[in-house]
C-alpha cells in the first residue's frame, strides 16, 4: 500500500502541530529519572536503567549488592508481574536480563507515577518472594544437619 504526498503532508502537519518528539523525549526523561529515583536505591537486582525518548531499558542483575551478574530470571519475573498489572513489557539483550519499555506515543506524564507504581510493586513482591525462598532453603538447610 501506499500513500500519496498529500498523506504524509498532513501527516508532518499532525505531528508537529501536536508536538510529538518534543513530548515524548520530555516524557522519557521524566520516566527514567522517575524509574531510577524509585528503584535503584531500592533494589538490589535492578543495575541500570536506560533508554532514548519513550524507549527505556531496565537492566537486571543478579539480586546481591555490587554483584553485575545478568539475570534473565528477574527480568521475566518482573515481565510476568508488570502484565498481572496490566503493564505490557518485553525482554531483550544477549541474556535477555533488559526489560524493553516502549509505551505507546501517548504515553505522558501522567501515566509515569502509574507505571512507576505497578513497577515498586512487582519489584516488591519478587524481592518478598526471594527472602522467604532464603529463608525456605535455610530452614530446609538447618533440618538437613
Amino acid at each position: 500500500m501506499t500513500f500519496s504526498p498529500l498523506c504524509w503532508l498532513c501527516l508532518g502537519v499532525a505531528l508537529w502541530n501536536q508536538q510529538v518528539l518534543p513530548r515524548t523525549f520530555a516524557t522519557g526523561q521524566v520516566l527514567r529519572e522517575a524509574v531510577t529515583a524509585a528503584t535503584i536505591p531500592r533494589f538490589s537486582c535492578v543495575g541500570e536503567v536506560r533508554g532514548t525518548g519513550l524507549a527505556m531499558g531496565i537492566e537486571f542483575v543478579e539480586c546481591a549488592p555490587s554483584n553485575l551478574t545478568p539475570s534473565p530470571q528477574a527480568a521475566s519475573a518482573c515481565k510476568l508481574g508488570l502484565r498481572a498489572r496490566g503493564v505490557l513489557v518485553g525482554t531483550s539483550g544477549p541474556f535477555e536480563n533488559v526489560l524493553k519499555v516502549r509505551p505507546p506515543l501517548a504515553f505522558t506524564t501522567a501515566e509515569v507515577p502509574l507505571f512507576v507504581a505497578a513497577l515498586v510493586e512487582t519489584l516488591a513482591e519478587m524481592e518478598l518472594a526471594f527472602v522467604n525462598d532464603a529463608q525456605r532453603n535455610e530452614v530446609a538447610l538447618k533440618a538437613r544437619l
